[in-house]
């Protein structure tokens, strides 16, 4: 459905959906945006329809524009084909541009280029990690990161040094990071980020802990890649 994803600085309960009528759906959108604000939320996400839904008759624009009228924290657009099954298209992304206070589109369909198409628009933030220096050096705003759950200061050292204009060095912090991001994605996320979190002592919570307890592969190349990063302790006993 509608996925909204809240971005804030403490622990926001978000209410998972998993009904398929898309008029509910798009309703059921709002009001969860409406909680997320209300727990303390700085700003949202949402993507557009899923594939099973591009019959239905709402269209991304709508739903989006219905969300951010709703709220008064920023709202950023979600582009994730990967998740949906289909993504949205960049006319579709120019005409949100319109919609006043939308603070940009997350951009992770893996196609670069789109960067370069729509930054003209409004702003654009990868949601691919390791596309983070391209997409800034193509003229994005930044990344919605992963793997700065985990290294948020050497994330933030690459971001900045490409603000700064000095690629070279993004790059060379970028292909320093580049083993670590594989392993947060070498399952589907969030379960690599969720046990990397853990293992250097993030609590998740337990019902996340216990759900990752199954996930023994992950945890070893997540555990790996942590001790090669620089990590010198890992918590195993507490799976």
């Amino acid at each position: 459905g509608y996925s909204i994803v809240a971005f804030t600085d403490h622990e926001v309960f978000v209410p998972q959906n998993h009904l398929c009528d898309d008029e509910f759906l798009a309703i059921n959108a709002v009001e969860m945006a409406k909680t997320v604000q209300a727990a303390g939320a700085s700003a949202v996400t949402i993507h557009g329809r899923t594939k099973t839904q591009m019959y239905a008759g709402r269209a991304d624009w709508d739903i989006i524009r219905e969300v951010k009228d709703a709220v008064s924290i920023p709202v950023i657009a979600y582009n994730v084909p990967s998740r949906t099954g289909m993504g949205i298209d960049v006319s579709t992304c120019r005409e949100l541009a319109k919609l006043p206070n939308l603070a940009g589109i997350k951009e992770a369909s893996g196609d670069i280029v789109r960067v370069s198409r729509l930054c003209d628009a409004l702003p654009v933030y990868t949601g691919n990690d390791d596309q983070t220096v391209a997409a800034m050096a193509l003229g994005g705003c930044g990344v919605i990161s992963v793997a700065s759950n985990v290294v948020p200061e050497q994330m933030n050292a690459m971001v900045q040094a490409a603000v700064a204009g000095d690629y070279l060095l993004a790059a060379a912090l970028q292909r320093r990071l580049l083993p670590l991001m594989d392993a947060l994605f070498c399952q589907v996320n969030p379960i690599p980020v969720k046990a990397a979190m853990e293992l250097i002592g993030l609590d998740c919570g337990l019902a996340e802990c216990l759900w990752i307890r199954s996930h023994w592969s992950t945890i070893a190349i997540c555990g790996c890649a942590l001790t090669n990063w620089g990590f010198q302790r890992i918590i195993i006993d507490i799976f």
